[in-house]
């Protein structure tokens, strides 16, 4: 497909303008019909009574699934129309997947690291505590539930759209930008400030795989495993949290099945946590080591990479679809206080 990229200058600023814009118009459309279809129910359901209530509230993640598959179908037939240049399809070894995902934690910790330095800032000096809702739904339903929605369906989903779709239409003007816009709004889509930077962190690591694999397979595995690994300790954490409100003393009188499962739990959880951070830390460690290896492929050299950006970042389309994101995820902040 490569070979079908222009390099004309005036050309390719016309036709990167024209992409972006009409991309960015598809996202902004995509964030405001999820808004609409989620108050549009909430009143259906509130008016519904109780037991649609209870309903809902015990197929919660289903019922988001399905908020997000809506949106995304329709977004889907609006990028369709987009001419499409997708990346070469190329094999990646196991090895080399396996680093890659090694990497991928190391950079989404790192953004996580840097959220809830400025969650503990907003704390410390407003009073102001900001709750994860997300990790309490997780922790709230059934198992079962959590790997259908979380670890199965949203992968599929969230990589069809922002990689698949979304790069497939903005790789021809560029990998640098199609990467860096991809990732920026997979990051925004989540409108959870606990995950925001984190999200973003992995979307680069998914975009730069599916710019060099032009696999939907790799990064959809990725991804899975990615949340695999990222809901486990939610659900560790709930069965500390039963003990959470005991003083020392309740802890030392509880009875000898009780104290084995707070132990139990316990140990887990610490040992979890454990190989998290190792995971974490060699994927910071490969960063370092590999960083002259990431190489980034200049596929539109028409334009230099500044006068892209700059074009992007005017196009009307891009700050529609940033603005009502980072609005969204304003709202919901102010929900979790």
């Amino acid at each position: 497909m490569n070979d079908e990229i222009k390099i004309d200058p005036a050309s390719e600023k016309s036709d990167l303008r024209r992409t972006y814009n009409r991309c960015g118009w598809v996202l902004f459309a995509y964030t405001a019909l999820g808004f609409i279809l989620v108050r549009l129910l909430d009143v259906l359901i509130v008016g519904a009574g109780d037991a649609a209530l209870e309903f809902v509230g015990k197929y919660l993640l289903i019922y988001n699934a399905i908020l997000v598959a809506i949106p995304t179908a329709a977004a889907a037939l609006f990028l369709l129309r987009v001419p499409r240049y997708a990346p070469t399809r190329k094999k990646i070894s196991v090895k080399g997947f396996g680093a890659v995902v090694l990497i991928a934690f190391g950079v989404s910790y790192v953004g996580n690291t840097v959220s809830r330095f400025l969650i503990n800032l907003v704390y410390a000096f407003s009073g102001i505590e900001i709750t994860d809702r997300v990790s309490a739904a997780i922790s709230a339903v059934e198992p079962w539930q959590v790997i259908l929605c979380t670890v199965l369906l949203a992968p599929i989903m969230e990589e069809f759209l922002f990689r698949k779709l979304l790069i497939d239409r903005l790789y021809r003007h560029g990998e640098l930008l199609a990467i860096l816009v991809s990732a920026a709004f997979f990051g925004l889509f989540h409108q959870n400030v606990y995950q925001i930077a984190g999200a973003a962190g992995a979307g680069l690591v998914l975009g730069y795989l599916y710019c060099k694999t032009g696999s939907y397979l790799a990064v959809t595995l990725l991804h899975m495993i990615y949340n695999l690994i990222g809901v486990i300790p939610v659900f560790l954490s709930a069965r500390v949290s039963d003990y959470a409100g005991m003083s020392a003393e309740e802890l030392a009188a509880l009875p000898p099945e009780l104290a084995a499962d707070y132990n139990s739990a316990m140990a887990a959880l610490l040992a979890y946590s454990g190989v998290i951070m190792a995971i974490n830390i060699v994927g910071i460690v490969l960063i370092i080591v590999f960083r002259k290896k990431i190489v980034i492929e200049k596929n539109a050299p028409a334009l230099l990479e500044s006068d892209k950006r700059d074009i992007v970042l005017r196009a009307p389309g891009i700050v529609a679809a940033g603005v009502i994101m980072i609005v969204l995820t304003v709202v919901s902040i102010i929900q979790m206080i």
